[in-house]
């Protein structure tokens, strides 16, 4: 039997921007990575005993002669959630801009990370 979902092309556009990608992460770790062919994008997830406001923390750091970008998450532990919801750009390439929305909750010590890469 045939698969329904090979019958169909879904492409998916939001505010014009088309979605390269989307989900949901889960980890107990203080580390998750994208690779978008070679530009390396991290999250970092650190918590601070001395300060309870969330704050978010970047820098381009060049390995082998590219850059990459590293994105600090202080602070996020809120079981509600917190994030940022309007797209950011990060990177552009073959001349795209690629943005970024996100979304983290924190529950008992486990991280639920949703995500979206959308281009323009």
């Amino acid at each position: 039997m045939t698969s329904l979902k090979n019958r169909f092309n879904i492409r998916k556009v939001v505010d014009e921007m088309e979605v390269i990608d989307t989900g949901v992460l889960h980890t107990r770790g203080d580390l998750i990575t994208f690779y978008i062919d070679d530009f390396k994008l991290e999250f970092k997830f650190i918590i601070l005993e001395d300060s309870s406001k969330p704050k978010i923390q970047s820098e381009i750091v060049t390995e082998n002669g590219q850059p990459n970008l590293i994105v600090k998450l202080y602070n996020f532990n809120n079981p509600l959630g917190s994030g940022f919801l309007h797209p950011t750009e990060i990177v552009e390439m073959r001349g795209a801009k690629i943005f970024l929305t996100f979304f983290l909750r924190y529950i008992e010590g486990e991280r639920e990370f949703t995500y979206s890469l959308l281009c323009k």
